[in-house]
């Protein structure tokens, strides 16, 4: 008796974990050249590779089963030491088509989490349903199954130069505290305190630069998607610092996809290489080195089920 109890208890428990990461109905279809160029929503930007989550809703727009699946397996668990300008090897193996076909997906459910904040991607219910619900339902509808590998590549170390820091770490309550959950406001910004762990990028005459209130770990992540490898932040600091560095862009630094243009005819002066500006400005360095680079292997997948 008490052995088919508990066997009825663990059946209902992994029922419930399962409705937890499962969508309650969604929709997989094909896309054509015609929808890929089609906006994401009325009035909204044309162009494939788009996806937006909302509280229980999950939309994707003519992506690819291989970015799905970088999105699905990586979301809340990143790669080890992935990402970055140079890392073109997030997902490997798979049919070719996982490649060059893309799909469009919509998906509802009832899950509470869901159902909470979802519109900004940090939030939980964007998280479990970019995440955990999203790879369920590839397993499912897709039949994939992936493993994880690592290899070695070459990167960077960020270090404290031989002068040390030029910058000091901010206090308690030198800089305001905001929900993740909502989006930043232009009143936060324009107060007396900057704002604590943001990143922005933006452009100065012919110059780039980044203003940065977080950890240097953070300066290390915005860093590897500007120079050509990864940064690993090997400075061993803990403390939150208000950050800005300007820098001139060249062949190894040359800007996010879609970031704003610099302007070379201005009358700004250019600065240094990101490199040379690190130093001047901040006391830190990047040095070549050799580390760990995590990637996702497809092992096996299938065109999708029909809805």
């Amino acid at each position: 008796m008490l052995r088919r109890l508990v066997a009825g208890l663990l059946g209902l428990l992994a029922a419930t974990l399962c409705a937890q990461t499962s969508f309650n109905v969604a929709s997989i279809k094909p896309c054509t050249a015609a929808d890929a160029n089609a906006p994401l929503v009325p009035g909204g930007r044309s162009g494939g590779g788009n996806f937006s989550t909302s509280p229980g809703r999950f939309h994707v727009h003519c992506m690819s089963l291989q970015n799905l699946i970088e999105m699905a397996y990586t979301s809340d668990n990143p790669l080890l030491n992935g990402g970055g300008l140079s890392d073109t090897r997030q997902v490997t193996g798979g049919p070719f088509w996982a490649r060059s076909d893309s799909y469009s997906i919509e998906a509802v459910t009832d899950n509470p989490v869901a159902n909470g904040p979802a519109n900004r991607l940090n939030t939980p219910g964007s998280m479990i349903m970019r995440g955990p619900m999203l790879r369920t339902l590839l397993e499912d509808r897709f039949q994939v199954k992936v493993h994880r590998d690592v290899e070695e590549v070459s990167m960077y170390a960020l270090i404290v130069a031989k002068g040390g820091l030029k910058v000091k770490p901010l206090g308690p309550g030198d800089c305001v505290v905001h929900d993740p959950s909502k989006p930043l406001t232009p009143a936060e910004f324009a107060g007396p305190r900057p704002v604590c762990n943001t990143i922005i990028g933006d452009t100065h005459g012919p110059n780039r630069t980044i203003h940065i209130t977080n950890k240097l770990g953070a300066l290390a992540d915005a860093l590897s998607v500007r120079v050509d490898r990864h940064v690993i932040d090997t400075t061993d600091s803990d403390g939150i610092f208000d950050i800005h560095l300007e820098y001139a862009p060249d062949e190894n630094t040359p800007g996010l996809p879609g970031a704003p243009k610099v302007d070379p005819s201005s009358e700004i002066s250019p600065a240094s290489s990101i490199f040379t500006s690190l130093e001047q400005q901040l006391g830190l360095k990047l040095v070549p080195v050799k580390g760990q680079h995590g990637y996702i292997v497809i092992d096996h997948a299938d065109r999708p089920s029909e809805n």
